[in-house]
């Protein structure tokens, strides 16, 4: 068996100071015990006044040696949005607030092939109506290819014009290998 770490995610209004523990519920390690959180490790920066999503990994070392990790996500609102369920909205539709756009589909994998940032990205577009190369988004997230599981990895890109931060956050699903049974 291995160890579990167990996250929520977050949105929060714009200007919020980043907490990593609120995001943090629980961590097992591979022999069923408790794990104190406070030996948990994040990685992943986060810009309060920026808005967007932002992927915070979480790890720890296990009694047998192997990293447990997990990925929570922490959404700032832009600035005078009504609700998170806006925001929620927004990144589940692919959809952004202001004039510039960000489109990114979700992915499968099989266990033990290699994952392509470049694969989920589909388009951007700035506030002028410019597109936006590949070139220019930042990728953050890790997935873990030898890994079955679901990991989010998040775009992102700042308008030249506005100042804005576009993000969208794509799930990439590895799956596990299947044996082919010949008869």
């Amino acid at each position: 068996a291995t160890g579990s770490i167990s996250v929520t995610n977050q949105t929060v209004a714009n200007g919020t100071a980043f907490k990593p523990s609120s995001l943090l519920v629980s961590a097992t390690d591979s022999n069923g015990s408790t794990v104190d959180l406070s030996t948990v490790t994040y990685t992943g920066t986060v810009i309060p006044t920026h808005s967007g999503t932002y992927a915070i990994q979480f790890s720890f070392t296990d009694s047998d040696g192997s990293t447990v990790t997990q990925t929570a996500l922490w959404t700032v609102q832009a600035k005078g949005t009504a609700s998170a369920a806006n925001i929620a909205e927004a990144v589940v539709t692919n959809k952004t607030t202001g004039s510039e756009s960000l489109k990114v589909t979700n992915t499968t994998l099989v266990v033990g092939q290699a994952y392509r940032a470049a694969s989920a990205f589909v388009s951007a577009t700035d506030s002028e109506g410019n597109a936006v190369p590949a070139s220019a988004i930042t990728v953050a997230g890790t997935v873990v290819s030898s890994k079955a599981g679901v990991y989010p990895v998040v775009y992102s890109f700042t308008d030249p014009y506005t100042g804005d931060v576009v993000s969208q956050t794509a799930l990439v699903t590895v799956t596990p290998a299947t044996k082919v049974v010949t008869a």
